[in-house]
């Protein structure tokens, strides 16, 4: 049962989870041939439609963070959901990435509470098909996730980085445990 979730149609299999709802208002506009909102509970935005070539496709917003990304992914997959993009922004810890530059994550670092109590200590990688098939859709980068928009002191960002990170985020690795 969705609790957090009340769509008013079906959830196509694919979708996209972008945590803000008028990133999910903005693709569902871009993507889908007369998209129909089906959900509007507790702020997270979702929509359903096809794209022009008559694929059936939802957007649903998450709002931010793992603990909100797992609740929605969870009741995603409950719907009838059976493949997820995260779709969103994530900070930079390598310089030579460009403000706006369009990467996909190929890993991810579990640094965040949900995350880890799913068990992932090492690091987590999305589906080996999909990221394939994703490759072209910029660099491929290893993500840490963390629970923190601000970081407290000390700045954990050398560790990251020494663990390979090159960007920073609050949803990946807790979407890649649960996916």
């Amino acid at each position: 049962m969705s609790i957090h979730l009340r769509p008013s149609s079906p959830i196509a299999p694919d979708v996209l989870v972008p945590g803000d709802p008028g990133r999910a208002m903005a693709l569902a506009q871009q993507l889908l041939v007369k998209p129909i909102m089906h959900n509007l509970h507790r702020g997270l935005w979702g929509y359903s439609g096809e794209t022009p070539e008559g694929r059936r496709l939802s957007v649903q917003s998450t709002g931010m963070g793992a603990p909100s990304a797992a609740i929605v992914l969870t009741e995603l997959a409950q719907l009838g959901a059976r493949r997820a993009i995260r779709v969103g922004t994530c900070g930079a810890l390598d310089g030579s990435l460009e403000l706006g530059q369009l990467v996909h994550a190929d890993s991810a670092i579990g640094e965040d509470g949900v995350s880890r109590a799913l068990g992932a200590s090492q690091p987590l990688s999305g589906d080996p098909d999909l990221d394939a098939r994703l490759a072209g859709a910029g660099e491929g980068v290893r993500v840490v996730t963390t629970d923190f928009f601000y970081e407290p002191s000390p700045d954990p960002r050398e560790r990251w980085v020494g663990a390979g990170a090159q960007v920073v985020d609050m949803e990946t690795a807790a979407l890649f445990a649960l996916g």
